[in-house]
């Protein structure tokens, strides 16, 4: 069983969609899905890949400064997700949630020119690879919103025990606190 593809992008002729619209349409999307229990980004990719019939592998890697903080590759054998690993877990999830947006919203792009290809992966055969570089701003409008969604998506599932990604009340108290503001934890 395969994802349906958004109405938004059979629409797209007509002009740009609505934030409203788009957001509906990304939630009505992502309904399909079960929350993973304890929100991992990690275990969604694993549970779109499943219902696509396709591995998704995420890859940490440090880039440059000039590299892009994400890159989605599309091969013969599965879909790859590169992520910025020398930054905030929050940022990674983002950028993880970005980059599954736009295989979610079925995305094309261009391919992957060959001096990005080597310098990311000098490894992968160029001829097996479908990777995305170029976006238009409506695509890029549409992965980031469907991040955003995904990752509200997630947070429901997440457990309210505190974790480091996760503060107690008594750490969002004390913030509060030393900005001279109310608890929003207070009963």
């Amino acid at each position: 069983m395969g994802i349906p593809v958004p109405d938004w992008l059979r629409l797209r002729r007509l002009g740009p969609v609505p934030l409203k619209r788009l957001r509906r349409d990304c939630a009505r999307l992502l309904a399909d899905f079960d929350i993973p229990a304890d929100g991992d980004i990690h275990h969604f990719c694993a549970q779109v890949g499943t219902r696509l019939g396709r591995d998704i592998d995420l890859i940490p890697m440090a880039l440059r400064s000039t590299d892009p903080t994400g890159v989605w590759l599309s091969t013969r054998g599965g879909d790859y997700i590169v992520y910025e690993s020398e930054t905030s877990t929050p940022h990674q999830e983002h950028i993880i949630a970005h980059e599954l947006g736009h295989l979610l919203c079925g995305h094309i792009g261009d391919n992957l020119d060959g001096t990005a290809l080597e310098l990311l992966f000098p490894d992968i055969d160029p001829t097996a690879l479908l990777a995305r570089q170029s976006y238009t701003a409506t695509e890029e409008r549409e992965a980031e919103v469907m991040a955003g969604v995904i990752l509200a998506h997630l947070t429901r599932g997440r457990r309210s025990r505190p974790t480091q990604d996760n503060p107690s009340h008594a750490d969002i108290a004390r913030v509060h606190r030393s900005l001279g503001r109310p608890d929003p934890t207070a009963d």
